[in-house]
């Protein structure tokens, strides 16, 4: 899990978002890494 969000946030990191401020990106980054977050959560607690 951990390795696809580090892997995300540097894909993030490199490319950015050209349609978006700074600070629109990082709002945006962080709530999809909350979601992300959240869908590994109901998978663990799914399998567990």
């Amino acid at each position: 899990m951990f390795k696809l969000l580090k892997t995300k946030m540097t894909t993030w990191n490199a490319h950015g978002r050209t349609d978006a401020s700074a600070e629109t990106r990082h709002i945006v980054t962080r709530s999809e890494i909350a979601a992300l977050f959240a869908a590994e959560l109901a998978s663990s607690a799914r399998r567990a």
